[in-house]
């Protein structure tokens, strides 16, 4: 066990590492965002991100989950690579095809999204981008399965520089708006797309194995209704909330979810890069089970103990980065964030559907969240003042997503059982809760008292979970141990 949390742990550090980059990048960019684009056009861009990754999911057939799923249940590197070639063959003509019926029908799109005569040609640049990136997870997930962690984040960073400089350049001295988000993708989704295919196909070969092509199929096409419907339970409420209020309150929700995306991209994506590479390897070894368990409770307490240093200094984070119009994003941050937590947890229990191929329970759980999440919206949003209408979506998605944990619980653990730590997992959500609302209460007139009583609150959370006898004596030992290792490592460094 030990061997793998090692491995986990070193290529989740450096996959985190690249993606904190790259998040960070991007949120430095916050400023020139809100300075140079309005509420309202931040909210365009966010339904034409709808609007593209519905399609992407259609058309992207789930690509990535299949090659992983399939690729670690053979032993010959000749049928390993011809999963990722076949892949590329199934893939492209699908993505060519759906994108031009895509272009064709942009006008009517269009006008369903956001009525403008400008979107026509938003959307248009928006698909194309869309194909190149489809495309691109392919490359992106050969590197994954090969364990090339330190490749995999070279190149997004490098992609990500590459972006951000155009967006600084099309955005802050072209001045053109949306146009300028789109360009960017576009330019760097095509350089991208081009070089890494090249790459992965003088890797693998040119080999089309019809085999695979049907076990692929099979697999993925009930992931497809399911990714759509999880598409839904995460970005519908953009599309609710523009009909039930103002584009503009789309831009504050919109930017909201930024911020509460900081803790899944510090933690779920880089973690989820490798663990979703090597679970179904280490699944099948002795104590695989109660090594997953033991993960999920690890995982849980690095997603509370993060969301709740996020949620208890957002207000002053959103104050800092933002102009005064975006002010009040802060307030749905918190249940973002909350919402998040269940999702992080949906994705680790949805693990025995995926190992017994069982895809039909994902549609059923997706979709039936989904429907939750809509009908939730549309009741929650109108009881909300207008100038706030954002938070309730907020709110719905932390409902949705503990919905969604709790389907891909019943239906994994039916299939394949695994017995988790649930009183553990339970405290530390209750714990974050407790401290952040905590938190909220007293008011302080200076602002080094108040970041000193947060920062307080904040790391008091391992000394309680230490309190409430949460750490076992393993667990223990083994911080000791580590502990007795850096002191006597610093102090041979001082010596020297």
């Amino acid at each position: 066990m030990i061997g793998h949390l090692k491995n986990i742990g070193k290529h989740s550090l450096v996959y985190g590492t690249g993606t904190l980059l790259a998040r960070g990048a991007g949120f430095l960019l916050i400023p020139l965002y809100t300075r140079y684009l309005s509420p309202e056009e931040y909210g365009i861009i966010a339904l034409l991100d709808l609007a593209v990754s519905i399609a992407a999911i259609v058309l992207g057939v789930s690509i990535g989950n299949a090659i992983m799923r399939f690729y670690y249940d053979l032993d010959d590197i000749n049928s390993q690579k011809e999963v990722i070639s076949t892949s590329f063959f199934l893939l492209i003509p699908i993505v060519a095809c759906g994108t031009a019926v895509l272009l064709w029908s942009s006008g009517v799109l269009a006008h369903l999204i956001y009525d403008a005569s400008s979107m026509v040609y938003y959307l248009r640049i928006a698909f194309i981008t869309m194909a190149f990136e489809i495309i691109l997870s392919v490359p992106f997930t050969y590197l994954r399965v090969t364990e090339r962690s330190f490749a995999y984040t070279a190149l997004y960073l490098f992609r990500t520089v590459i972006a951000l400089t155009l967006n600084i350049y099309f955005i802050a001295f072209l001045k053109i708006g949306v146009l300028g988000f789109l360009y960017s993708n576009l330019i760097t989704g095509g350089i991208f797309c081009v070089a890494l295919v090249l790459w992965t196909l003088a890797n693998v070969g040119l080999s089309v194995s019809k085999h695979f092509v049907t076990q692929i199929v099979s697999f993925s096409l009930p992931l497809l209704p399911a990714g759509v419907a999880s598409l839904c339970l995460h970005s519908a409420d953009r599309y609710i909330l523009n009909l039930l209020s103002t584009t503009s309150q789309v831009g504050l929700y919109d930017l909201s979810y930024k911020f509460g995306l900081i803790l899944n991209s510090g933690i779920q994506v880089p973690f989820g890069l490798i663990w979703g590479a090597l679970v179904y390897r280490i699944i099948k070894q002795e104590g695989g089970k109660e090594m997953v368990a033991r993960i999920t409770t690890y995982f849980c307490f690095c997603y509370t103990f993060l969301s709740l240093g996020i949620a208890i200094f957002i207000q002053n984070i959103v104050q800092v980065m933002a102009s005064p119009e975006y002010y009040s994003a802060y307030k749905a941050v918190p249940f973002v964030l909350l919402g998040y937590i269940f999702f992080g947890l949906a994705g680790l229990l949805h693990l025995g559907i995926m190992v017994e191929k069982r895809t039909k329970y994902t549609l059923i759980v997706a979709a039936g969240t989904a429907l939750i999440n809509i009908i939730l919206n549309f009741a929650l949003i109108p009881q909300f003042d207008a100038s706030n209408a954002f938070v309730a979506p907020a709110v719905v998605t932390a409902i949705s997503f503990l919905i969604l944990a709790m389907g891909r619980f019943y239906y994994s653990n039916k299939v394949f059982p695994i017995t988790y730590e649930w009183k553990r997992i339970a405290s530390l959500i209750g714990l974050t809760v407790v401290l952040f609302t905590f938190c909220e209460l007293p008011r302080f007139e200076a602002m080094i008292a108040e970041i000193l009583f947060k920062l307080g609150i904040l790391f008091s959370f391992p000394f309680l979970l230490l309190l409430m006898g949460f750490w076992d004596e393993r667990e223990l030992d083994a911080f000791k141990g580590f502990l007795g290792r850096r002191i006597a490592l610093a102090r041979s460094s001082l010596h020297f």
